[in-house]
């Protein structure tokens, strides 16, 4: 498999009109406003750069920084009606800026670099790393960081979900065996493993390796399965629930094939594949794939999100029977611990005062 390129871009910092330039002896540009006064917009990038590229703030942190700074922009804009001298205002305006940078570092901590995913749901799942070493009760460690060469095996029974950094989710059924490769890459060494993967950041998506070929999905809800020798003639099983993707074969002379929502690759040990028709997306066979998904997120999401990923989360078109239901749950908002999908839908429905029915494959939503 080839390697995949990444690259970075980098955004460069301009000297505004009027400013005095200096060039250091290390090279680098550096712009100080007139008089000698603190550029705090310099400040600030000088900061960012340093801390490097962050995930997206949650929208819970980002109030409390809010408040953090509105309340000290209240007391600069006092202080400057009583008269303060500007000297004073640039200090409190620097002061305002590392207090935001302080905040947001603890509330917002940098991405390990060499992090690939973590446990998200852990019940029967054991974990080796790269260096042979296990990690003890890896059971009861959801949150686990996970790196490059981690070796996940679950109990037969028992399943297990990692999330990724772009958020995707994966799911271990049990008696499964995953190895982390690059980032975006997951080795299914035996069993069977299903990706969420409504958008992924990794660089050219998810894929799935197995010693027949790779899995490579295309914005999809997928499962790739090595049935073993309890199936002969066949050497993999790719299900798309939603979606699509593409098979490329690891030997040479076979074609390459794909598969779209609502179809299966069968896979011949000789790398060969043909495409058949599968089970709907809320069918009783992807039961495994919901009693291994960790519980969705509530508090502070509105009641149009959680019944969106709900219905995902079930194989369920979402419906809306008018816009003013659409509209109703979009401005409700839910505060709730977390809840596993059936559950969630129920809390969210009840919550909002809005009805939820279920028909042939589809969740219809509307006013009472």
């Amino acid at each position: 498999m080839s390697d995949r390129d990444r690259t970075r871009g980098l955004d460069g910092v301009n000297a505004g009109e009027g400013e005095a330039t200096k060039v250091p002896e290390d090279g680098e540009a550096r712009s100080l406003a007139p008089s000698g006064e603190v550029d705090a917009e310099q400040q600030l990038a000088a900061l960012l750069r340093e801390a490097g590229p962050r995930p997206e703030i949650p929208a819970a942190h980002l109030a409390q920084i809010r408040a953090t700074t509105h309340g000290e922009w209240r007391r600069m804009l006092g202080a400057e009606r009583s008269g303060s001298v500007s000297w004073l205002r640039w200090a409190a305006a620097a002061a305002l800026l590392l207090a935001i940078a302080a905040l947001a570092t603890t509330l917002w901590p940098a991405r390990d670099a060499g992090i690939l995913a973590e446990l998200a749901l852990a019940e029967g799942v054991e974990v080796t790393r790269a260096d042979g070493t296990r990690v003890e009760r890896a059971n009861a460690l959801a949150g686990l960081a996970l790196r490059r060469g981690d070796r996940l095996e679950t109990v037969s029974g028992e399943g297990a979900a990692l999330r990724l950094p772009g958020g995707e989710s994966v799911r271990l059924r049990g008696g499964s065996t995953l190895r982390l490769g690059e980032e975006g890459l997951l080795e299914l060494l035996g069993g069977a493993v299903y990706v969420d993967s409504p958008g992924s950041s990794a660089p050219g998506g998810i894929e799935v390796a197995t010693f027949l070929g790779v899995v490579r999905e295309i914005g999809t809800q997928f499962e790739v399965a090595l049935p073993g020798v309890a199936t002969p003639g066949v050497g993999l099983k790719v299900r798309v629930r939603e979606g699509a993707v593409v098979f490329v074969p690891g030997a040479t002379g076979v074609e390459a094939a794909r598969a779209e929502a609502g179809e299966r690759l069968v896979v011949a040990p000789d790398g060969a594949a043909s495409v058949e028709a599968d089970v709907a997306s809320n069918d009783s066979s992807w039961q495994w794939v919901l009693e291994a998904a960790p519980p969705l997120s509530l508090e502070g999401r509105s009641v149009a999100e959680v019944l969106d990923a709900a219905a995902r989360e079930l194989g369920l078109d979402l419906l809306y029977a008018s816009e003013a239901a659409r509209r109703h749950a979009e401005a409700e908002v839910l505060s709730a611990d977390p809840l596993v999908a059936a559950e969630a839908l129920e809390v969210a429905a009840q919550a909002s005062g809005l009805s939820a029915t279920r028909q042939v494959g589809s969740l219809l939503i509307d006013l009472p």
